[in-house]
């Protein structure tokens, strides 16, 4: 099924989050 960008951009910020907690990364806690 094609995916939309946004729907992509979506996923990958999520994805990034994710990374972030998991690694209590200071720069995207910053982020609020």
């Amino acid at each position: 099924m094609a995916r939309t960008p946004e729907q992509q951009a979506a996923t990958h910020l999520r994805q990034a989050a994710k990374k972030a907690s998991d690694s209590n990364d200071p720069y995207f806690l910053s982020l609020g």
